[in-house]
């Protein structure tokens, strides 16, 4: 009788929880996108988007969004949370895209720093930066034409696994930049573009300690793509349109220490060129090979100068060291820039 009476007990408790999660879930924003800009009365404009799931809400693009001025993103919460008939969460949050104003003055780290600390969201996040307002950048995303904004968020940021346009950078990865002398943040880049009334990827930011301090178009992202082993397939159009697919994964070697010296060899397969009719591939292969040679070389020599490792060598030299106070004691970005780098590009057709 006991028994029975303590499940009885249970089940209504059980019950009433699940209620309540209900009551919850109704009072509930999920933000699936935060944009980040300047500020003018206060340090920055925190923009969150918030999807419509329902078919009334089509002519509103399938999202609102709603913004704020505030000195931290806490701050911002609880003015947007006073105009809305929920409480924003960010436990669903995919985005977070931060103006390239910020990224340029040395926001981030303090961004990156602040951010996660009580608002719940997922470490995996991605992380990008946009030329222009943020604000743009997801407003643009009514042009999109569907509603489903959970959709959309995945259709474009799994397109580096498509393509090399543009990498991938999470929010953890950003965070660990800001300390690791081995990895260097490169987050993609984007903008609104008025032309299409869309918003595009354009290639890559190269961040040190929170500062993007250079962007890449796509080509230089493409090359920069192939020597981080990130690179799966895309056009090359140096030599004519020429799409490559990764061949098999990048080596790099450290032949001696002293003098520093690291073999890079890339790999990549090509497909005939779409408009080079009457040249023999074997001259495209060639062709691409070389310039691609020619794209690293200048893309390391720009970045070490100011201590990015953007080919992520450091994982190769860090093998030759017992202990971590002996790699620390090298002093990696500073070895960088002595470093001699044999790059060697194989393509080939169906590789």
């Amino acid at each position: 009788m006991k028994k029975s009476i303590i499940l009885l007990l249970l089940s209504i408790l059980l019950s009433m929880a699940a209620c309540q999660d209900m009551k919850n879930l109704d009072e509930v924003a999920h933000v699936l996108s935060l944009g980040v800009d300047t500020g003018k009365a206060q340090r920055y404009t925190f923009t969150v988007q918030i999807p419509l799931p329902t078919a009334a809400d089509a002519e509103k693009g399938g999202f609102t969004l709603h913004s704020a001025e505030a000195d931290s993103i806490y701050e911002a919460i609880d003015k947007i949370n006073i105009t809305l008939p929920w409480r924003l969460s960010f436990t669903h949050l995919n985005d977070i895209i931060f103006c390239g104003e910020l990224a340029a003055q040395g926001h981030l780290k303090e961004l990156t720093r602040l951010l996660p600390a009580r608002l719940g969201f997922r470490t995996t996040c991605r992380i990008a930066v946009v030329k222009g307002q943020a604000y743009d950048f997801l407003e643009g995303m009514r042009a999109l034409g569907d509603i489903n904004l959970a959709k959309h968020q995945r259709a474009w940021m799994l397109e580096p696994s498509e393509s090399a346009l543009f990498p991938e950078c999470t929010y953890i990865e950003l965070a660990e930049s800001l300390t690791s002398p081995i990895y260097t943040a490169i987050l993609p880049l984007g903008a609104y573009k008025a032309d299409t009334g869309a918003p595009g990827m354009l290639g890559c930011a190269l961040v040190i300690d929170g500062v993007m301090i250079d962007a890449f178009d796509s080509q230089e992202t493409l090359a920069l793509m192939l020597a981080r082993d990130e690179f799966q397939r895309g056009w090359y159009y140096d030599e004519g349109a020429v799409k490559l697919r990764l061949a098999r994964p990048r080596r790099a070697r450290v032949v001696s220490f002293e003098p520093l010296v690291i073999s890079l060899e890339v790999y990549v397969g090509c497909d005939e060129a779409n408009d080079n009719s009457g040249v023999e591939i074997t001259d495209v292969e060639r062709g691409v090979a070389e310039s691609l040679r020619e794209d690293l070389t200048a893309l390391f020599e720009e970045c070490r100068g100011v201590g990015a490792d953007v080919f992520q060598l450091g994982k190769s030299v860090v093998t030759g060291f017992l202990t971590n106070a002996q790699w620390e004691n090298y002093d990696w970005p500073e070895r960088l820039k002595e470093v001699k780098l044999n790059i060697t590009v194989d393509c080939k057709r169906g590789a």
